[in-house]
């Protein structure tokens, strides 16, 4: 954990590749991001610049999952690039 939250606390920014389940982001991703914002007070990802893509063999892609992923990393404070989802 205090290796995960000092490599976040020293990127310039960050990218997020995601799959789609169940038309949101893996557990494993979100917990990774839960991490990152503990203990309470310390939430490496305030203010850090980040991007979200995915990709997928389906008609939709990872849409649902890369609109979630947003809304995830904005209650975060994660300033996103790009201001629409498709």
């Amino acid at each position: 954990m205090v290796r995960f939250k000092s490599e976040i606390a020293s990127a310039d920014g960050l990218l997020f590749v995601t799959p789609e389940h169940n038309r949101s982001i893996p557990a494993v991703l979100k917990n990774a991001i839960d991490w990152g914002t503990r203990p309470w007070g310390q939430n490496n990802w305030t203010g850090k610049l980040a991007a979200v893509t995915g990709t997928s063999p389906g008609a939709v892609g990872t849409a649902l999952a890369q609109q979630h992923l947003r809304q995830i990393l904005g209650a975060q404070g994660v300033l996103l690039m790009g201001g629409e989802t498709i």
